[in-house]
């Protein structure tokens, strides 16, 4: 009896670690890793799934970026996924079905350069994409490869921004630093802005047309339009370019972007007439930032009256859209129509972020207006600490 008991028991866990054993062999996971230094950190979804079962497995996939030298800097986990049998791929079409994301977290250290790039900071890196199925939350699969970021980071326009106003006549031109590991050389920049004409493109523009300015050999990723150059008008349309160069050699560029020119003082004196691109210019020209129709990896500081002023046109007359403040991670902590119907043209409003308590000091925030036949306008900014009144 002994014996009989012995054997039962013994197959019972027999039973169970192949049972076990199975499952784990029925899920296994192929990565191609991101191909080229200047991959994008979505890359790191490019997953193929091999589901070896008869049927569909419910789970999530989880990845996990660890800094050789510095430990675990990034951890995700996807949304919940059902496998069918055989063969998923998730690229470049299709890894949204992945999201949103859950548990994200990111080391502190590389937070900032994360949400300005979508990348990883240069350095060496070990990367393990895991399957967990659910509801038991057991790993079936993992796959871990080693990964080298040593990308040249291009410079990227901030401001003015893409379709955008330029709110003063001597403003400043604002990109982000070129740079990469393996790349550390001293770096000068060429500004290029050129005058549309007609119906062209901004970028067959920046190609072809004369210089309506150009700088050279601009040691800072910035410049205040000079007062001396030419002056822009407000009823031309203008496009602009960095390059960044090491020596004489261009190494990296800009997208091109296109910005208009708010009225001048001289052209106001002459044009008295009611303009809905005029509307409330005079408030403080130098406060109000401009929404973009393309993503912006920069991002603006509010100062201590914690007002966000900013801008944008309208194509449309007589709409009231609809106002978003995203975190960073891209959840929807605020959505309301505006307050002020907008005109068609150019719009000025003032945001008062004392009044949304989830927006807190020191992070930052997307703006989105959500105007008319799905267009998208954004900023990004981060709320300054608040200044004490003590001595």
């Amino acid at each position: 009896m002994r014996m009989y008991t012995f054997f039962r028991v013994h197959l019972f866990w027999i039973l169970l670690l192949a049972s076990s054993w199975a499952k784990a062999q029925s899920v296994d996971i192929q990565v191609v890793p991101p191909q080229g230094p200047d991959f994008r950190l979505y890359e790191l979804w490019y997953i193929t799934v091999i589901n070896n079962s008869t049927s569909e497995v419910d789970g999530f996939f989880e990845v996990v970026v660890t800094d050789v030298n510095a430990g675990m800097v990034a951890f995700a986990q996807s949304s919940r996924v059902s496998l069918p049998t055989g063969v998923t791929t998730y690229n470049h079409t299709n890894y949204n079905r992945l999201e949103p994301l859950r548990n994200v977290r990111i080391d502190q250290k590389f937070e900032e350069y994360v949400l300005r790039t979508n990348a990883l900071p240069p350095g060496q890196y070990e990367v393990c994409v895991r399957f967990f199925s659910l509801p038991d939350n057991e790993q079936l699969a993992e796959r871990c490869y080693p990964l080298i970021s040593d990308q040249m980071v291009p410079p990227y326009l901030i401001s003015p921004g893409n379709e955008s106003v330029l709110m003063s006549e001597h403003d400043v031109f604002i990109w982000s630093p070129a740079g990469g590991m393996g790349h550390n050389h001293t770096f000068n920049y060429e500004l290029r802005v050129v005058e549309l004409l007609g119906p062209q493109s901004p970028s067959a523009a920046i190609q072809s047309n004369p210089a309506f300015f150009f700088a050279e050999n601009l040691s800072s990723p910035m410049m205040r339009y000079p007062a001396s150059a030419r002056a822009f008008r407000h009823d031309r349309k203008y496009a602009w370019q960095v390059k960044a160069l090491i020596g004489d050699k261009v190494v990296a560029e800009t997208e091109v972007w296109l910005f208009y020119a708010s009225r001048s003082d001289e052209e106001e004196e002459d044009d008295e007439e009611e303009d809905s691109d005029t509307t409330l210019v005079s408030l403080s020209r130098d406060t109000y930032f401009p929404l973009s129709r393309q993503p912006v990896a920069g991002y603006y500081i509010i100062n201590d009256d914690q007002q966000l002023y900013f801008t944008w046109r309208n194509r449309y007359a007589g709409i009231t859209p609809e106002i978003a403040i995203l975190n960073n991670r891209g959840e929807v902590l605020f959505q309301e129509p505006l307050e002020a119907e907008q005109k068609s043209g150019l719009n000025f409003n003032a945001l008062d972020l004392n009044l949304y308590a989830g927006v807190q000091p020191g992070q930052i925030y997307t703006l989105v207006l959500y105007g008319q036949k799905s267009r998208q306008y954004s900023l990004r900014f981060l709320k300054s600490e608040p200044v004490s009144m003590d001595d």
